[in-house]
């Protein structure tokens, strides 16, 4: 088959109407005809996923499309838009929430590659990292002048030849040396006398050429989506170029990086780098360096204040920040001050105009900007934003509470196909969680289940025998320990906390286990999934193993939930309660079920990843006296039997395990 140029379809039509058209019949012919001859199985889940694609983009609406694990569902997205970006002339957007899944699309040997290369169809696609992958020659430019150290000394020495400045080619530096020279968010790059010439830019117009996708993390998506029009106003250029359509692959993910691109992150270390850069500098006048001494004071004894205002809880991710009147006059007293800092710095920066310091004067300002906007929300109140605190970042996060409403504003409401799409969106039947969580309540649906024979590879154990109270973690581990005897190890076990996955990891080291045990915390957890590959009868436990995890083969013949994933006490899970009260709803019908049995369904998915796997799935903390047992039971796919005999579990899963060998 004889290669095309990109602005060719690989088939005819005249005008959009007859585009369509053509466009299923290629599809069918390509699902039916091409790919089988080239070696690949057609499932019918793939292909009725595929036109749900067409119908979303034919309709220019908004797409809800779940499709099981190894389904085909980027072969489905990939070939349907490629043909839609060539019939606008602009590329599609092809957003994730994992480097896993980019990995996937634009490796060499990847899906894109391998459509383009199988079927003639010489896709180009580009990856568009985030920002901060990048080098920011001015800050490289700075840190000459500062003291020799063996690191920076490396990142220099890097910086003097590297082609784009991609962190990725230096991979062992610091995050804290890295920062000293990546771009920000406070950078004033319209105002930068190498705009346009560095190698910031250069790598920003390798991915703006893209002609037919441009791959992307769901954050950088995001963050170019609530800046872009400004951008456009003021006539400069937006970070992704012009798009056709937007797929937002694990699309179950996308809350997070949407409240984290609308809000404002409060971190101590943002004071504490301006007044560090400043201080080198010399000749400052009196007023300022009073200012300096005076926001460094009050940012202080805020974020002493904020800290004491979190309410600790092992078990989240995310913590609770209460506002107390103590924390509002603290961060009245620090906007205070702040916009006295500001007022100095703009005397300082006109009077060092045309010098190398004017820039990162102007940077420093505009980075104050975002800080005082963080406070402004933060003192908005809990009707209007939305706060909390992660202690791995030591920062504080303050969002808008109607984040759906500006999603809806921004992209939802331009009129062009936005696909969600995820092995797992629905909680059983129902969207209503993402419509929920995206305002999108005229998406279209798509549903399909796995395309593998569950009946054939999976056993399936309910325990409805086990304490619910203190002693369940104990009588847990000695159940684990005749389950993991089935399966020889080869085990993954999933817990709802860092506190359950530390518990049950003691629990279990007393048990004399004859497996080698890992767990979450241990190491990376790219070293600890290698390690439980390589192992093969180990056992890994683990609290945020729930997805992205892809461990094929017999490495891993049972999944066992410890705990099952409600959300904990996570302020934006609040802050989706209080809505559901406020309309009437019971928020743990609306929010806390269907979050967990999305998550628990993403669980159930790490065990058969191809035709060949075999294994065995144990839910242990479900019993008949829970009030989601049912729904528990109804998230197991209906082809898999149920038994809540141990010993019937243990002979379906050897006779699974044999017929596998």
């Amino acid at each position: 088959m004889s290669s095309m140029s990109w602005a060719n379809m690989p088939f005819k039509y005249r005008g959009e109407s007859d585009f369509f058209i053509q466009l299923d019949k290629w599809i069918g012919d390509v699902f039916y005809e091409q790919l089988p001859l080239l070696g690949y199985e057609t499932r019918e889940e793939q292909i009725y996923t595929t036109y749900h694609i067409v119908k979303a983009l034919r309709e220019r609406a908004v797409l809800f499309g779940e499709a099981g694990s190894g389904t085909g569902k980027t072969f489905a997205y990939i070939l349907t838009c490629l043909c839609y970006a060539r019939l606008k002339g602009m590329p599609v957007v092809l957003s994730s929430a994992s480097p896993v899944l980019q990995e996937q699309l634009t490796h060499p040997h990847g899906d894109i590659a391998t459509l383009s290369r199988t079927l003639g169809l010489n896709i180009d696609a580009r990856l568009a990292k985030s920002p901060e992958h990048y080098l920011c020659e001015v800050k490289v430019e700075r840190l000459k002048w500062v003291p020799k150290h063996r690191e920076r000394q490396k990142v220099l020495a890097w910086a003097e030849n590297s082609t784009y400045g991609d962190r990725s080619e230096l991979p062992h530096i610091s995050d804290a040396t890295w920062s000293q020279v990546a771009w920000d968010s406070g950078l004033r790059c319209d105002r930068c006398k190498r705009k346009g010439y560095c190698r910031f830019a250069k790598a920003r117009r390798q991915f703006q050429g893209a002609k037919d996708f441009i791959v992307c993390e769901h954050q950088v998506f995001f963050n170019d989506l609530w800046d872009r029009e400004e951008l456009k106003l003021r006539r400069m250029v937006p970070y992704l170029p012009d798009y056709a359509a937007v797929v937002l692959d694990e699309g179950h993910l996308v809350e997070l990086p949407i409240a984290k691109t609308l809000g404002r992150e409060l971190n101590q270390a943002t004071i504490k780098n301006i007044i560090t850069d400043l201080s080198g500098l010399d000749g400052l006048r009196m007023t300022l360096l009073e200012k300096m001494e005076e926001t460094e004071a009050r940012a202080r004894r805020f974020f002493t204040t904020l800290t004491h205002a979190v309410v600790v809880d092992q078990r989240a991710e995310r913590m609770h920040i209460n506002r107390v009147i103590e924390l509002m006059d603290a961060a009245q007293l620090l906007s205070n001050v702040v916009e006295a800092f500001q007022d100095e710095l703009m005397i300082e920066e006109s009077m060092n105009e045309q010098t190398p310091y004017a820039l990162a004067l102007a940077s420093h300002q505009d980075r104050l900007d975002q800080l005082r906007q963080g406070l402004r929300l933060l003192q908005s109140g809990e009707e209007h934003s939305v706060a909390w605190w992660e202690p791995e970042d030591s920062s504080a996060y303050v969002i808008p509470r109607e984040y759906s409403q500006q999603l809806h504003t921004e992209l939802l409401s331009k009129h062009i196909p936005v696909l969600f799409t995820s092995s797992t969106l629905a909680a059983g039947k129902s969207f209503d969680y993402m419509h929920h969580i995206t305002g999108a309540m005229d998406a279209i649906h798509s549903q399909v289940g796995v395309p593998f024979n569950l009946h054939e590879q999976v056993a399936c154990y309910v325990a409805l025998d086990l304490p619910h109270n203190d002693d369940y973690l104990r009588s847990a581990a000695i159940r684990i320990k005749e389950l993991l005897a089935i399966t020889e190890g080869r085990t993954l076990i999933l817990c709802s906390s860092p506190v359950d996955r530390s518990n049950i990891v003691a629990h279990l080291s007393q048990q004399d286990l004859p497996y080698r045990l890992l767990w979450e915390g241990q190491a990376s957890r790219t070293k600890l999934l290698d390690e439980f590959r390589s192992d093969t009868t180990s056992v890994l436990v683990g609290n945020s193993f729930w997805e992205g995890v892809d461990v094929p083969g017999e490495s891993l013949s049972q999944i066992i939930v410890l705990t099952l994933p409600f959300p904990r006490h996570d302020p934006l899970v609040e802050a989706r309660r209080r809505e559901a009260r406020e309309k009437g709803l019971d928020p743990t019908e609306t929010v806390d079920v269907p979050s967990m049995l999305i998550k628990l369904r993403q669980g159930f998915g790490r065990l058969i990843r191809t035709s060949v796997d075999r294994g065995l799935i144990s839910v242990l903390d479900s019993g008949p006296n829970t009030e989601t047992f049912d729904r528990v039971i109804e998230a197991i796919p209906k082809q898999i039997e149920v038994t809540h005999d141990l010993a019937e579990a243990k002979e379906r899963t050897r006779k699974l395990l044999a017929q596998g060998s």
